[in-house]
Formats: C-alpha cells, sequence, structure tokens
C-alpha cells in the first residue's frame, strides 16, 4: 500500500502549493488573465478551422493557402525571435493584439456581404502573422516571468491547462457559430474580445523583460 501512494501528493505538499499560490494571487491572477487574454483571440480555433474559413470565402487552391501560410507563420516567428527583446513583451502583445483585431475587422469585412475572397485571405495572413508575433510565443514566457520562483512550476501548469481547456470547448461551438451568428458575426464576437484583450495587456501586463 505504501508503495502505490508512493507516488501521490501528500495532503501537506497540495496544500502548501495552495497556500503559496494565495500569498501570490496576484501575479496568478495576471499570469491565467495572459492565458484568458490568448482564449479571447480565438486564435487556436480560427487557424484550426483556417481552410474551412478560406474555403468558405472561395478559395479552392489548398497548396496556394498552405504555401502562404506556412511563408508567413516562419517570417511571423522569426521577426518575434528578432524583436521580442528590442521591443519588449508588453508592447509585442499590444502590437500583435491590435493587429489581430484590425485581422477580424477584415474578415468581417470580406464575409458581410458578399464574399471577397482576396480579401479573407489577406486578412488570415495577417491575423497569422500577428499572432505568431505576440501570443503564439508570448502567453508562457509572460506568465512564467510574472510568476515567482517558488510557484513557477505550478503556475505555468495551470495556466496551459486553463488555455488549453477553453480552447477545446471553443472549438467543438465553433460550428455551431458559424451556423447561428454567421462567419461574419462570429468574427465580429472574436474581434471584439480581442479588443477587451488588448486592454487587459493595457492594463495590467507588466513588462518582463530584463
Amino acid at each position: 500500500r505504501a508503495a502505490a501512494g508512493a507516488g501521490e501528493p501528500s495532503p501537506s505538499t497540495v496544500k502548501a502549493v495552495f497556500a503559496a499560490l494565495l500569498a501570490h494571487k496576484h501575479e496568478v491572477a495576471v499570469a491565467i488573465g495572459c492565458a484568458l487574454a490568448h482564449n479571447a483571440t480565438a486564435a487556436n480555433v480560427v487557424l484550426y478551422y483556417s481552410r474551412n474559413v478560406l474555403q468558405r470565402a472561395g478559395l479552392e487552391d489548398p497548396l496556394m493557402a498552405n504555401v502562404a501560410v506556412g511563408g508567413v507563420k516562419f517570417g511571423g516567428v522569426l521577426i518575434a525571435l528578432l524583436l521580442v527583446d528590442v521591443v519588449g513583451r508588453r508592447r509585442m502583445l499590444l502590437l500583435g493584439t491590435l493587429g489581430i483585431v484590425a485581422s477580424y475587422i477584415g474578415l468581417i469585412v470580406a464575409f458581410a456581404g458578399e464574399l471577397w475572397c482576396g480579401l479573407a485571405f489577406a486578412s488570415m495572413l495577417l491575423f497569422i502573422l500577428f499572432w505568431d508575433l505576440s501570443w503564439a510565443g508570448l502567453m508562457l514566457v509572460v506568465a512564467s516571468e510574472v510568476l515567482p520562483q517558488p510557484i513557477r512550476a505550478v503556475g505555468v501548469g495551470l495556466i496551459y491547462s486553463i488555455y488549453n481547456i477553453v480552447s477545446f470547448f471553443q472549438e467543438q461551438f465553433l460550428q455551431s457559430m458559424f451556423s447561428s451568428l454567421t462567419v461574419a458575426g462570429t468574427m465580429a464576437l472574436f474581434g471584439s474580445l480581442s479588443s477587451l484583450a488588448f486592454f487587459f495587456v493595457y492594463f495590467c501586463v507588466p513588462e518582463t523583460s530584463g
């Protein structure tokens, strides 16, 4: 019995972890807020269904779409690596979130009336670029730098779990949202939530570089 329970955390250890999290509740709240702000952009959901979105816009060439998306993702990651320590994490998040909001506006216009394939494609590429510049790599970086060392490992695990759980539910409801709200309405909702993410970063997230 002792061997079977050897890998289980003791109640005192669990209490100590919760006590440490509560002792740094402000930092934990900011870190969790980063996960929820990333969720608010709906990036993983939109990227997962990007081919579906582009097909709805009338783009039928998957090879062209895949090449363009891959090139933009590579460029976004490269730019982020070059600028993140120069510009700072907070500014990169603000810039990226603004770009995501602008991309959603383009997608709303593209799907609101007569479908504009070119605008939808360009807006999707901009979305991917600004996401790779910001939230794609910086959510966990900023969260880990906000959290103090004693709770960093547990805190990052908690944040990553929250992000993935919310993303899972977003994926389950996206097709229903397309049907009930239309694609343009869904993009308008995501754009509005992304605006809230911008204000969260502006008012609540400190600069953590350096």
